[in-house]
């Protein structure tokens, strides 16, 4: 199927960066590779919050010919540390994974580009050819005081800057909540640090093709809660 050859180089690039590539991938794969979190300094909490389309219901109504279009899959990530020190160095990090992210075969290279947001921030973008189908995958992050966020998401024939820095400037402009933590796996998690991750209805006014959500507490990991 020429729908599933298109995504499939795209899609493993993903995961090559640890990417939740559907809510059932989301506890199985670290978001930020070579990094694992329990090793930065000063983190408090990882979150994880992953949106995509229906994969099952796009492979049944695929045609033999279908184009991808659109967005497909969207990681966004809020961590949380003792410090804004302690939050700049692990920054820096995080930055240093994303420069040195090798995409192999995947045939693209990540380039800098810039959102229209009016904040410090770092992205990149990285545009696959595959079959005559554009596919571009964006890196975002953005350092807030004691708070790091980050974007990753892929879009075919679509720019994602757009929706990149909409959510990222939701993500500063959002207050934690005071209200108690209540993880669910659904994507619907509440309260405390969960309030700056973008809730499905949110994310879909910018992409409304994302409409299956995860969540995962990426750090502190405990045992038997489902982690990123």
């Amino acid at each position: 199927m020429r729908l599933l050859r298109i995504l499939g180089p795209a899609l493993m690039a993903l995961l090559m960066l640890g990417v939740a590539t559907a809510p059932v991938a989301a506890q199985d794969v670290d978001p930020a590779e070579g990094t694992d979190f329990q090793d930065l300094e000063g983190i408090q909490k990882a979150y994880v919050r992953s949106y995509s389309v229906d994969f099952m219901a796009m492979m049944e109504s695929a045609t033999p010919d279908a184009e991808p279009s659109g967005w497909f899959v969207l990681t966004i990530m809020a961590l949380e540390f003792d410090s804004e020190d302690n939050a700049s160095s692990s920054h820096d990090v995080l930055l240093q994974d994303l420069e040195t992210t090798d995409m192999g075969d995947a045939g693209a290279t990540f380039e800098d580009a810039e959102l229209d947001v009016d904040f410090d921030h770092t992205a990149k973008l990285a545009v696959m050819e595959e079959e005559g189908m554009t596919s571009t995958m964006l890196l975002a992050t953005a350092q807030d005081g004691n708070h790091i966020y980050i974007v990753i998401g892929l879009t075919f024939g679509e720019d994602p800057g757009v929706a990149a820095g909409s959510l990222l400037t939701s993500m500063k402009e959002t207050d934690i909540s005071d209200d108690e933590e209540m993880f669910s796996v659904d994507g619907t998690s509440m309260g405390g640090l969960w309030a700056k991750l973008p809730s499905v209805d949110q994310v879909r006014k910018e992409a409304p093709s994302l409409t299956q959500a995860t969540d995962a507490i990426a750090y502190p990991v405990t045992e038997g809660t489902p982690a990123g």
